[in-house]
């Protein structure tokens, strides 16, 4: 990322590595008024790298400059190449400022704005090792190690949805345990 890319004092931005900002553990200020903002002045040092999860979508978006300098190409085309492709994917990878994406991993929870972190499974019939990122519009990405599973859901929202968890998770989960043994 260079030097100079947050405000944040040099000894603490030199903390911050591609896995913080991909975890959301950067420490950098979520509560500035612009949480997608990339300039300098809105991002803030909160506290060291590592040491606290907030949800601050700036931070990670920051990360398709890197992807574009090592690999030689726009995020685009290395997306299209490199996972798109491979997996057979179709449809388009639209770069937005307003995503609600956020990582959890099932024996405990954290949601947006709350430092608080939840000692209880957010998806109860899911796998203990399942981890997700569920996004907006109930977008699901579920990542089970285990079962060497990835389940992908896009599509229209399947309810009610509440930080980007709706009852369509649990109930999904329910009933692939009665195909798949986990």
């Amino acid at each position: 990322m260079g030097t100079g890319w947050t405000s944040a004092p040099l000894v603490k931005e030199n903390l911050i590595t591609i896995r913080h900002q991909l975890t959301m553990t950067t420490g950098l200020d979520d509560g500035v008024p612009d949480n997608d903002c990339t300039l300098p002045t809105c991002l803030i040092y909160k506290a060291d790298a590592g040491t606290r999860w907030a949800y601050h979508n700036a931070a990670y978006t920051l990360l398709d400059k890197v992807i574009e300098t090592s690999s030689g190409s726009s995020f685009n085309s290395f997306y299209q190449q490199k996972v798109r492709d491979k997996i057979g994917m179709n449809g388009l990878w639209i770069k937005t400022l307003n995503s609600n994406n956020v990582l959890y991993s099932n024996s405990s929870y954290m949601v947006p704005t709350v430092q608080t972190v939840f000692p209880n499974s957010l998806i109860p019939n899911a796998p203990a090792d399942m981890y997700a990122a569920l996004g907006k519009n109930d977008q699901k990405i579920y990542v089970v190690p285990s079962q060497k599973l990835v389940v992908i859901r896009m599509g229209e929202s399947a309810g009610s949805v509440q930080f980007a968890v709706s009852g369509f998770d649990n109930e999904l989960w329910g009933k692939l345990k009665t195909i798949i043994k986990f």
